[in-house]
């Protein structure tokens, strides 16, 4: 998944010289931020709960009907519970909220037409791009995030918190749109330092301490995340 949007990019490129100040190393700032911040946030039960069941598998045969309003109002409340989880970079975090990350959402993903408001398109896409750096791979087939998704969905769908309240799927989708920008740009960045190694790995050994997979040993194709 690649910014096809010049500016989407330059976006990019300016949200990882705001995260921080003074003359430390700002991208590596960037990429400490961003991998502390998925760290640090992303252990609720809900969240787990999803990631572990689209991994399962399974398809849903039916229509998502999981879309929501991405509201500002939401977004900023996401931001700053992430703050508040954040004490030691809560002012980095709250610099978030400038951001259209609706709008660098479309552009990163565009080839998958994958929808800023719906939450199973963004789950799908964070999940898929997780794989992508711990594997540092190339982008996938459409076909592969399709089927992907087609597991989200199912996920979401048995998840009556999820599922029924427009509120909670709300601020799952926006949780989960911050980090995915955060870590694409953060990847972006270790790719142009040289750093995509330690990137990859910190993130893969991240996300098996929290989810108790490893994502090295997962495969993506057409019949979407699998062992």
């Amino acid at each position: 998944m690649k910014f096809f949007n010049h500016k989407l990019l330059l976006t990019a490129i300016i949200m990882v010289y705001t995260f921080t100040a003074g003359a430390q190393d700002m991208g590596q700032v960037f990429m400490d931020n961003a991998a502390a911040t998925q760290q640090a946030y992303m252990t609720s039960h809900i969240n787990g709960l999803i990631l572990k069941n689209v991994i399962k598998g399974g398809k849903s045969t039916a229509e998502s009907h999981l879309t929501y309003n991405p509201s500002l109002k939401i977004r900023n409340q996401v931001i700053d519970r992430m703050a508040a989880k954040m004490k030691s970079n809560s002012s980095n975090i709250v610099a978030l909220k400038q951001y259209d990350f609706n709008k660098i959402f479309t552009g990163i993903t565009a080839p998958y037409h994958l929808q800023y408001n719906d939450a199973a398109d963004i789950v799908t896409a964070y999940q898929v791009l997780n794989w992508m750096i711990a594997n540092n791979a190339a982008d996938p087939k459409p076909t592969a995030v399709n089927a992907v998704k087609s597991s989200t969905i199912l996920a979401l769908q048995q998840n009556r918190e999820i599922a029924q309240d427009a509120g909670n799927r709300a601020m799952l989708g926006e949780e989960m749109k911050i980090l995915f920008v955060m870590l694409h740009a953060g990847w972006q960045e270790a790719k142009k330092t040289g750093k995509v190694a330690n990137y990859s790995t910190t993130l893969a050994q991240q996300y098996q301490q929290q989810f108790k997979q490893d994502l090295r040993s997962l495969r993506l194709d057409d019949k979407g995340l699998h062992l």
